[in-house]
Parts: structure tokens; sequence; C-alpha cells
């Protein structure tokens, strides 16, 4: 049995519809006039497993209001953090590269010349 009379359950019906409808045509707006935004999103979904907020930041733009202290430290410790990773692998691959140029004047200069073989 309902604490109240049948006349006012529609009443609560009718209003709870209109609100579900309201916030129902609201959101696909949104969604429409996302549309390539979010196509842009799942394409970089589909390139990487997953993202991280920068990532997506990249993608979407910037947000449409300020973002939380907290939240502006941790993107900048996550730039300067893949900066360092991408300094450190330029470096490694930089020090590969001279092993490998190394390594080649060795075999080089260890290998006869075809001339001096020829004389011998």
């Amino acid at each position: 049995m309902k604490p109240y009379s049948e006349e006012t359950a529609n009443e609560i019906d009718q209003e709870v519809k209109s609100l579900v409808e309201s916030c129902y045509a609201q959101t696909k707006a949104l969604l429409e006039s996302k549309r390539e935004l979010i196509s842009a999103l799942a394409e970089k979904l589909l390139e990487k497993e997953s993202i991280n907020l920068p990532e997506i930041m990249k993608v979407l733009g910037d947000r449409p209001f300020p973002l939380k202290e907290s939240i502006k430290e941790y993107l900048e410790e996550i730039e300067k953090r893949q900066q360092e990773e991408q300094s450190r692998a330029a470096e490694a691959h930089d020090a590969s590269d001279g092993e490998a140029n190394e390594d080649e004047d060795k075999r080089t200069e260890a290998q006869p010349d075809d001339d001096s073989a020829a004389k011998k």
C-alpha cells in the first residue's frame, strides 16, 4: 500500500518520466555535438590499450573548467617523467650506435686487406 493517492502516484510518474526524457535529450545532444572528439578518443584507444590523462587531454583539448592544483601537479610530474624517459632512451640509443661503430671499426681492423693477403 502506498502512502499517497493514485493521483499523486501518476503525478510522480509523469515528473520522473519528464526528467528522464529531458536528461536523455541533453545527453544525446551532447554526444552528437562531441562526435568527432569521441571518435578521435576511440581511435586513440584502438592504437593503445590504455591511455592516461595527459593523452586524453591531447585528444579532447582543454577542459571547460580549471583543473585542481593537485591534478596540475600530477600532469607536470607525468610530463617530466616522460621527458626523462625519452632522454634516457635517446642516450641509450646513441651509446648503442657508438658501440656498434666501435665494433665495426674493430672488425675492419682485424680483417686483412685483400691486397696484403694476396701478397703473402
